[in-house]
């Protein structure tokens, strides 16, 4: 348990079909069921929208994005929020912002950084793009906005090292290649487990907030959970019946 206001930003990585997805889900379960507490949760899905399309409707405080065109604004806006957020936190003699959190989820990370230009001002809005991510990481954590980026590999080409080193709570799932799990944490000695050797649904957690590092395992949240949330949220939504799909009647 990590209480939002204690929450640091946040890396996930590990191989495709580990549990990375099913543990956002059980994550976004928590954050929905404490809106009161979120000014808006910004759901940044660059793997087509299949993901987290899901949760688009279920709040007018969640805002969907799958067009990387839309991440420029994005950022620029969030560095706004950031720096009118900590100018009138030193005015009022506080050191953090404790409700009202501005949560940005990203999957998959890589999609920007490897993002092709289409010319010298598509390259210029992108390096801007990098810029502000990399402000945000470093002094938005203040501001109540919190970052949580998801991806497979987490190497240089596919997230900025100093972007990577910012996001101080660390959630490793299995990667095969030790060199990549060493990335996220620096160095493997002293881990609870080897995170080449995990098997599915397990991570090792560097939890930032209470600086300690464990090993965990992640529930699985199906579908029926899904439409569980659903009609929680929305009173008037009926869930269909176990054992039958999404199609069925």
């Amino acid at each position: 348990y990590v209480p939002l206001a204690k929450l640091t930003h946040v890396l996930v990585g590990g191989q495709s079909g580990v549990g990375k997805s099913v543990l956002l889900n059980q994550c976004l379960r928590s954050l929905l069921f404490n809106l009161d507490l979120i000014d808006e949760l910004v759901l940044v899905d660059l793997k087509g929208g299949v993901e987290l399309s899901r949760y688009k409707a279920l709040s007018p405080k969640i805002r969907f994005i799958k067009s990387y065109d839309d991440l420029p604004e994005l950022a620029e806006n969030l560095v706004t929020t950031m720096y009118e957020r900590l100018d009138d936190l030193e005015q009022r003699g506080e050191l953090a912002v404790r409700n009202g959190f501005r949560i940005v989820i990203i999957d998959e990370f890589a999609a920007i950084q490897q993002r092709t230009f289409k010319g010298k001002e598509d390259k210029e809005r992108h390096q801007a793009l990098l810029a502000n991510l990399n402000l945000l990481s470093q002094q938005a954590r203040a501001a109540g906005i919190k970052l949580w980026a998801q991806l497979q590999k987490p190497t240089a080409d596919n997230m900025d090292t100093s972007f990577r080193t910012n996001l101080q709570s660390v959630l490793c799932f299995f990667m095969p290649v030790k060199a990549n799990a060493a990335s996220m944490f620096g160095e493997l000695e002293g881990l609870p487990a080897d995170p080449t050797m995990l098997g599915k649904g397990e991570f090792v957690f560097r939890d930032d907030a209470q600086n300690r590092t464990v090993l965990l395992k992640s529930a699985f949240c199906d579908e029926h959970d899904i439409e569980g949330l659903r009609a929680a949220v929305h009173p008037d939504h009926r869930p269909p019946s176990p054992g039958k799909g999404a199609g069925d009647d």
